[in-house]
């Protein structure tokens, strides 16, 4: 059975560039546990970061884990009254302000060489579009904590007319 992926690429580029870099960015923004803002109520943050095994392509691979941010000063909805949530509803909610619901995983690998990240885009796997994934990751890099450390950092979607060049050099990528 063919398995299908449908992946996109994004270039980061931190000036200036020495070794490992990139590595050390994704592992801060990691290590700090920062969040940002996906697409409305869709947040996200890099949960776990690895480095290749054998049976992996090369690279630094990791998780963005996405889930809604639920805003408690917004009203609720009640399915079963069609109306706002009563007092009463609200007071036998006991939701820990630590638990996020609808978890989504995306998968993606930094090619450091190449200071590019690819990552999948298959929706049912919890995958980010392109310009999802550019903006989220414009708006990581953006926080304080990795201003202080690494400066202004970069974010372009690789446009189709380059992407398929570009994906075909990641060493070890042997069909697509």
């Amino acid at each position: 059975r063919e398995t299908i992926i449908r992946f996109s690429a994004v270039n980061i580029v931190v000036h200036p560039h020495p070794a490992n870099v990139y590595e050390k960015l994704i592992r801060a923004a990691w290590r700090h546990r920062l969040s940002a803002q996906v697409h409305g109520e869709r947040w996200g943050r890099i949960t776990q970061v690895w480095e290749s095994s054998d049976n992996e392509l090369p690279g630094i691979h990791g998780v963005i884990s996405t889930f809604t941010q639920i805003d408690p000063d917004q009203p609720w909805f009640n399915d079963e009254t069609d109306d706002e949530a009563s007092d009463a509803d609200l007071n036998a909610l006991d939701i820990p302000e630590n638990l996020k619901p609808n978890l989504r995983r995306c998968r993606f690998i930094l090619d450091e060489k190449n200071h590019i990240l690819s990552f999948d885009m298959e929706s049912s796997k919890g995958g980010l579009s392109g310009g999802l994934m550019e903006k989220f990751l414009r708006r990581l890099f953006s926080s304080k904590e990795i201003i202080d450390e690494f400066g202004e950092v970069k974010v372009t979607l690789l446009h189709p007319d380059g992407t398929i060049e570009d994906l075909l050099d990641i060493p070890g990528l042997r069909e697509i």
